[in-house]
């Protein structure tokens, strides 16, 4: 087959045997077939010619906006070429990217560039190596006409490591923050978790359409530029918090999810849930940690426990899935806890045993438990109701949880004295009084106390969801703190 015209990938080892004809092979739109295989150890190579341009799904290798992208999670790599595309067939790539010079001047894969020339008819061609095996949900690959911006970062061994963060033209002034988060996040990894990065280069790119959000495809991270920039004229607190904490995610995945990976799908919160962990403690080490805390609730209140109470709900582990598209919810994402104690010990252990490997929630439970010599027994719950007579299928039980509060010096504190909703309502009557104190503390925390609860939370708590009623008390409240408190907040600044 001829190699498409803008851009071919290709692994130049070269074949011990040849299916070069289609009495060789059947082809159709889900299967290829080998009719004869040779015998012993051999290689396979396949030449794919495809069109990206044509590619509207947004998985594989699509162009978009003039520039080539990839997008392989969960089951994109299928959609390139034909291969066993599962998270526990892990290879080494190698990938050489060809293309025209002027309408495609960057080409990027994984790993580190070995090599890049320019060839005849103004094509240029570039060639990376990722010396770390991968399931192929990690590859990756963009080409076109972007801008970087450049640092280095020093390893706590002495390595020096090339950042870039690849973005159009006119959003290169935008990516200041995003770097120092990145630099704060490889520092952090480091400091607390003992965990180096690994490669020589560690490149971003934030394209505007971009559909997944981010994706940590080894040492190329993939983002939607709303992720990624930030400017003074325009960027709230808040988005810089988000920023900082979406580039330590996609970075802390170069361990939790890249060097370990998952066996199967089925383990999904094992990369996500523990990723999420290790952006939450960096995010709360980087700000406060009261307030991260806070809106982590929220958001597990807000978008969580909805989606629990919901059609779309399904465990951690479900037993089977129709489109694996729809396991990506909040629920492998946040239902994963850790203690102060298991996370060093247990962590340590975690990566020395299985660096380099496709492993289960069981492989994580057996380190955390060996590593800290504690019975873990009881985070392995599963629940059994037998059938009885005119109840063939039982429901779920509800797990008891025993809920309680300690202040800062250890001592319990009653339930019964903790009234948040009143706050709210004192804030809503008088205002002044109540924020006198409160204005007196961090201004992180104030932005956070002063927040009321989002609209789908507080329908969430009524009998019969009242939107149109929601909203507008909700509007007046906020009006009546901003009048109310305007002096206090004024002198804060």
């Amino acid at each position: 087959m001829a190699a498409p015209k803008e851009i071919f990938l290709k692994d130049y080892k070269m074949p011990d045997y040849y299916f070069d004809s289609e009495e060789d092979y059947n082809l159709d739109s889900r299967h290829l077939t080998l009719k004869s295989l040779p015998s012993g150890v051999f290689t396979l190579e396949i030449l794919t010619e495809m069109y990206p341009q044509k590619n509207t799904s947004l998985e594989g290798l699509y162009k978009s906006s003039g520039n080539f992208c990839t997008q392989c999670e969960a089951e994109g790599f299928r959609k390139i070429t034909f291969y066993q595309d599962r998270p526990d067939i892990m290879a080494k790539y190698t990938c050489r990217i060809e293309a025209d010079k002027s309408l495609y001047p960057v080409l990027l894969s994984n790993g580190n560039l070995t090599e890049q020339g320019d060839l005849e008819g103004n094509r240029h061609y570039a060639l990376w190596e990722d010396p770390f095996k991968k399931p192929c949900y990690l590859f990756a690959l963009v080409a076109g006409q972007l801008e970087s911006r450049d640092d280095t970062f020093i390893t706590r061994s002495g390595r020096k490591v090339a950042l870039r963060i690849w973005t159009p033209a006119q959003d290169v002034a935008k990516t200041a923050h995003a770097m120092y988060s990145l630099k704060a996040a490889m520092k952090w990894d480091e400091d607390v978790f003992g965990l180096e990065y690994d490669l020589d280069l560690f490149n971003i790119v934030a394209v505007p359409d971009f559909n997944m959000g981010a994706m940590e495809n080894k040492s190329l991270n993939i983002f939607n530029s709303r992720l990624v920039l930030a400017s003074p004229e325009t960027a709230s607190d808040a988005d810089y918090a988000a920023i900082l904490g979406v580039i330590g995610h996609e970075y802390f995945h170069n361990w939790t999810g890249n060097r370990v990976t998952c066996r199967d799908w089925f383990q999904l919160s094992l990369k996500e849930g523990l990723t999420v962990f290790r952006d939450q403690e960096f995010s709360s080490d980087m700000g406060s940690r009261p307030v991260k805390r806070i809106s982590d609730v929220s958001k597990l209140r807000n978008s969580q426990f909805p989606q629990d109470a919901g059609p779309m709900a399904h465990p951690v582990r479900p037993h089977s899935y129709i489109k694996m598209d729809n396991f990506y919810t909040g629920g492998p994402f946040f239902k994963v806890n850790l203690s102060e104690f298991s996370r060093f010990q247990g962590m340590d252990l975690y990566f020395k045993r299985h660096d380099g490997q496709a492993v289960t929630c069981e492989d994580f439970y057996a380190a955390m438990r060996d590593a800290n010599n504690a019975d873990f027994a009881n985070f392995l719950l599963c629940q059994e109701v037998p059938p009885t007579p005119g109840q063939p299928i039982k429901e779920p039980m509800f797990i008891p949880v025993a809920v309680g509060l300690l202040d800062s010096t250890g001592k319990e504190v009653p339930l019964s004295s903790v009234h948040h909703d009143g706050i709210v309502q004192s804030i809503a009557n008088n205002g002044q009084p109540v924020y006198t104190t409160v204005l007196r503390v961090t201004k992180e925390f104030v932005a956070k106390a002063i927040t009321l609860p989002g609209e789908g939370e507080i329908m969430d708590m009524m009998e019969v969801a009242d939107p149109d009623a929601v909203h507008a008390v909700r509007s007046f409240i906020r009006k009546q703190l901003a009048h109310e408190l305007k002096a206090e907040l004024l002198s804060t600044v």
